[in-house]
Formats: structure tokens, C-alpha cells, sequence
């Protein structure tokens, strides 16, 4: 076990200085903070070194004196999220001409720092504390953002079916509670009012889809699996997008998604992510449309991507073909940007499939091995630029989101929140 995380189980405090060292190993950018800028408006504390200890500190004492309790897994992933909330500032900073100032902006660093921690912190923790520590990272501006925008219930479901909401209101205090600036105390308001409107709508408490659903979950027991999750997840997302005021609404829009329909499988992860490994244990003899047995059947080389074009039409084709006809069907490529599994989320829906995506989460370490050892290795270069490319999915993508470790066994399988007997449980 890693020292610092064992530490860390045991309750012991985190110093921004201990995290550099324990970790810059895997997370390299953690020693670029120091020379980071921040807008001194909002950060007058300096660089986002400075502001990162800050939070850690604020964060220890929130953990210490707040009323909110958490288990020792949830004081890990929050002692990790405090550390690793601005990791990808360092990429994503830039100045820009704002307001009449030339302001420093990191625009989008929480989730590009979700996809960078990835596969850095894979198999370093356990399954729930691993995917907690990602989307704190990824929703940790969430606090303010919504008060801010006056959002109202479906926007505070949202966020609750993706992260925990006292765990992201603690590491948003501690964010704003580390850092000086003149309007502190206003954004500090915001973040208590995020935790009000919480328990306003009933989101304080851990998420329960069986409260808020329960009425369309009921009306859905006769159909297969994959069509109550289907019905359920869009009814979800059209409720989220303000369609609807009330989920009992659902019930009269579902009629018409009651058919019968494709089952579709959408594979996430770099070469050698174990994919395919995954496949053959799992969906032997389903079609697959591999892009990289297209590409060899067009050039004779799976790496060569001159005729990418016909590759992905020949294959779009195949997969539409799969959809009309009802048909299992699994994509087989690494799918690596969201713009990419979107445009097949899109046709599928079209079609009115239902849609898995399976999220392959290795260790760099491993990536890198097994690409040595494949029968087709791609460039050590090339792999660097799948890692650097990779945007982590959000649980909005498909209607089932499974998470897979680097031997295949399942890290979280999102039907077990809605149909838990229906779904196999994480092994770990």
C-alpha cells in the first residue's frame, strides 16, 4: 500500500508538502503549482502552490470541527480532492483581456484535472474513494456555480447523482476559505446556500433514485432490463434539462420509448487498456466493429490512418445496420474524446438503443507494459498522446456506465443505484 495513503486511512492530517512528495511521482504536475499564477483579484495569495496548501489546511480544520461526518474513506477522498483540485492549472492557465484587465484565467482545469488523475491514481484506492476523489475534482466549482446561477431542483439532482453534496460543499469552503480576496465572505455565502438549497430539495442526505422515482420504476417492472433503464435514464436527463417540473411526469412521457431495442456497448480506454480482454470475457460472440481490424482490412496496417474516412464510414454503416436490425453490437476503439462517443450516443438514440460505456482504468504503468508486449504496439509517443487526450466521461454519457479496473473486474456499475439485483456489484 502506498505510505502516505496508509497514513491518510489511519486519520492522519495532509500537509500540501507531504502530497509533493508522495505523489509527484505519479502526478508530476503537482511540482508545476509553484510556478503557476493566479489572477490576483480572486487569488492574492499567490500561486496556486500557495493557494493548494491553503485549502489543504482549511480543509483539515473542516474535517476537525464541522459537524458534518464522514467515514475514514470519505476523509481520504477529501484530503486527496483538496490536494489535486487545481492540479491541471499548469495547463490550462492563460491571460486574457477581461472586464478591461488582463485577467489569469484556467478555464475548464476541474475536469481536464479529473481526466489528468485518471489513470495516475488507478488502483492506488479503493474502487468508490477512487471515482469520489474524481468527481469532487471535477464538480468543485458546483457550490457556487449554482447559486450564482439561480438553478433550481433538477439542477441540484444532478449534481447530487454524481457526487456526494457534503463531501463537494466541505472541499468548496475549504476552496474559498484558502484564498484571499476581497469578496470572500460573498462566495462563502454562496457555498452555505448551496448546502440550504441541498436540504431544501432533499439532496443533502446520500442520493436515492428509489425517492425520487420511484412511481416510473414501478411502471417499468415488466419490461427487460435495458428498457427500464433506458426509459429511466432519459427520463432523468429530460428533468434535469427542465422539460418537466416534477419526475412523476415521466410516467405519461414514457409510453412511447416502451419498444423494443438495441443493445449497444461504446468501449473507453487507450491501447492496451484492456478492451478487449474485457470483451472476449464478457460478450463473446457479439458483433464487434473494431476501427483497427477496418483500418488492416483497407491498408493492411491497423496503425495506418490514411483512410480514416472510409474506415469510419464503412464502420458507422455496420453500427447503424446492428441498430435497425435489433442487434448486439459492440464498438470497439478507444473512444478517448467525449465530441467521439457522443456522435455515437447520438446515432444510437436515434435509433432508440440502449447505450453502455464501458470506461477501461489501468495505471499509466501498466499501459505502458502491456503496449511493449502487444502483438500490434503502437509508438510510446503515440500512447503518451491517447493518456494526454483522454477526457474522463461523466455519468450523463450513456445509460449505463461501467468502470473497469486493469484486470477487468468491476470498479462501479451505475444500474446498481437504480437496479441493484439486477446488476453485478463491484468486486472489490
Amino acid at each position: 500500500m502506498h505510505a502516505l495513503i496508509e497514513q491518510l486511512q489511519q486519520d492522519e492530517p495532509l500537509t500540501f508538502t507531504q502530497g509533493v512528495q508522495h505523489f509527484s511521482d505519479r502526478c508530476p504536475m503537482l511540482l508545476d503549482l509553484q510556478h503557476t499564477e493566479q489572477d490576483p483579484i480572486w487569488h492574492a495569495e499567490g500561486n496556486v502552490a500557495i493557494h493548494t496548501s491553503m485549502v489543504i489546511d482549511a480543509t483539515e480544520t473542516l474535517l476537525e470541527e464541522s459537524s458534518i461526518k464522514r467515514t475514514d474513506e470519505q476523509r481520504l477522498a477529501l484530503r486527496l480532492a483538496a490536494l489535486f483540485h487545481d492540479i491541471a492549472k499548469p495547463v490550462t492557465t492563460r491571460t486574457e483581456e477581461k472586464d478591461g484587465r488582463m485577467c489569469v484565467l484556467a478555464p475548464k482545469h476541474a475536469k481536464r484535472g479529473r481526466s489528468y488523475l485518471a489513470y495516475r491514481l488507478a488502483s492506488l484506492l479503493q474502487p468508490t474513494t477512487y471515482l469520489e476523489v474524481l468527481q469532487l475534482v471535477a464538480h468543485h466549482h458546483a457550490p457556487i456555480q449554482l447559486p450564482i446561477r439561480n438553478k433550481q431542483a433538477p439542477a441540484y439532482h444532478k449534481i447530487a447523482r454524481k457526487v456526494d453534496t457534503r463531501s463537494l460543499y466541505m472541499l468548496s469552503m475549504a476552496d474559498m476559505l484558502g484564498r484571499t480576496c476581497d469578496d470572500q465572505q460573498t462566495q462563502i455565502d454562496y457555498v452555505h446556500f448551496f448546502q440550504l438549497e441541498c436540504e431544501n430539495y432533499g439532496y443533502w442526505e446520500p442520493y436515492n433514485p428509489q425517492k425520487d422515482w420511484s412511481g416510473l420504476l414501478e411502471q417499468l417492472t415488466a419490461y427487460p432490463i435495458i428498457t427500464q433503464e433506458r426509459i429511466l435514464m432519459e427520463s432523468i436527463w429530460e428533468y434535469e434539462r427542465g422539460l418537466y417540473f416534477h419526475p412523476e411526469e415521466a410516467i405519461a412521457r414514457s409510453y412511447d420509448k416502451q419498444k423494443e431495442c438495441a443493445e449497444v456497448y461504446i468501449m473507453c480506454g487507450p491501447s492496451g487498456s484492456g478492451k478487449s480482454t474485457w470483451i472476449e470475457a464478457n460478450h463473446k460472440g457479439k458483433k464487434i466493429i473494431s476501427l483497427d481490424r477496418l483500418r488492416e482490412l483497407h491498408t493492411g496496417k491497423r496503425a495506418d490512418q490514411k483512410h480514416n474516412a472510409h474506415v469510419l464510414h464503412d464502420a458507422r454503416e455496420s453500427f447503424k445496420q446492428c441498430l435497425r436490425d435489433k442487434q448486439a453490437v459492440i464498438w470497439d476503439a478507444t473512444n478517448l474524446r467525449f465530441d467521439f462517443r457522443n456522435v455515437l450516443f447520438d446515432i444510437a438514440r436515434q435509433y432508440g438503443a440502449h447505450v453502455t460505456l464501458v470506461v477501461a482504468c489501468p495505471r499509466l504503468k501498466t499501459l505502458h507494459k502491456r503496449n511493449k508486449k502487444r502483438t500490434h504496439p503502437i509508438k510510446r509517443s503515440a500512447l503518451d498522446r491517447q493518456i494526454n487526450s483522454f477526457q474522463w466521461p461523466d455519468l450523463d454519457e450513456a445509460h449505463r456506465m461501467i468502470f473497469i479496473d486493469e484486470k477487468g473486474e468491476c470498479l462501479d456499475d451505475t444500474r446498481t443505484r437504480f437496479f441493484p439485483h439486477q446488476a453485478k456489484a463491484p468486486t472489490k
